[in-house]
C-alpha cells in the first residue's frame, strides 16, 4: 500500500489530527499530506522542521495555511548548537544538470553518501538543535496524541527516537528513511531504529523507508 493510502486510513474517522515532519526540504511531501487532510475535511495541526535556512524560508513564504507551523531547526538528541552538515552540489550530464543535491543534510557527519554520489558536497555549519520531548514540552503538547511522524532526516533517527523518548510514547504512526548502508556515521538502520522503538512493529517495509505503528495506541 502506497504511504498516502496508509496516512488516509490513520486519519479515518479522526476529528483531528496531530501532525509532526522532520527534513522537511522543499515541502512537497508536506503539501501532499496537508492537501489530502484537507480533502477529508479533517481540522489539523501540522508542525515541519528545516535546518537549511534557504529552504525553511522558500517553505514559510510559500506555505501560508493557518495551522502549519514551519520551524527552523534541527531535530535531535541536544538542545543548542550542534554541527550540521549542508548538503549541496549537481550532477551534469552532457551539459545538463540532471540532480540537485539540496535535500541530503544532515547533523550526522557524511561517510558512504560521499562515495555513492560523488557530485554531492558537504558544508559544515553551527545550528540550533532541538529534542523532540524539548519542543513538545514548550508547546503545552504532552498529553496530546501525535497520530503520525514523518522523518527523512539522513541517518539521526535515532538521535530524534533519543531526544524524543517521552514523546514517543504518544506517536501513533512514525514513517521514516533508514538506510541500507553506513551513508551517515551513526547510521543505525532498521534494527537500530527498531531497538530504540521496543513499543513499535512494522506496519509496511518499503526498503529504505519504513511505516512503524505504535503497538501499545
Amino acid at each position: 500500500m502506497d504511504i498516502f493510502d496508509y496516512i488516509k486510513k490513520i486519519i479515518k474517522d479522526r476529528s483531528e489530527v496531530l501532525i509532526f515532519e522532520f527534513g522537511m526540504c522543499d515541502a512537497y511531501h508536506s503539501n501532499l499530506i496537508l492537501n489530502l487532510i484537507e480533502e477529508q475535511n479533517i481540522k489539523y495541526n501540522y508542525y515541519g522542521f528545516e535546518p537549511v535556512r534557504s529552504l525553511f524560508k522558500q517553505v514559510s513564504e510559500n506555505n501560508k495555511r493557518q495551522n502549519f507551523y514551519c520551524i527552523n531547526k534541527a531535530i535531535g538528541d541536544k538542545d543548542g548548537l550542534v554541527k550540521f552538515y549542508e548538503s549541496g552540489g549537481q550532477k551534469i550530464v552532457d551539459g545538463n544538470t540532471t540532480e540537485h543535491y539540496y535535500g541530503s543534510s544532515s547533523i550526522n557527519k557524511p561517510k558512504d553518501v560521499l562515495k555513492y554520489w560523488q557530485e554531492m558536497t558537504f558544508e559544515e555549519k553551527e545550528i540550533e538543535s532541538i529534542k523532540f520531548d524539548t519542543f513538545i514540552k514548550e508547546n503545552n503538547l504532552q498529553n496530546k496524541i501525535i497520530d503520525f511522524v514523518w522523518a527523512d532526516i539522513q541517518g539521526a533517527e535515532v538521535k530524534l527516537i533519543k531526544g524524543g523518548k517521552n514523546t514517543f510514547k504518544n506517536v501513533r504512526y512514525f514513517y521514516t528513511e533508514y538506510s541500507l548502508g553506513n551513508l551517515y556515521q551513526g547510521d543505525a538502520g532498521l534494527k537500530g531504529i527498531l531497538k530504540a522503538l521496543p513499543n513499535f512493529e512494522i506496519e509496511f517495509d518499503y526498503q529504505g523507508d519504513v511505516l512503524l505503528r505504535n503497538k501499545d495506541l
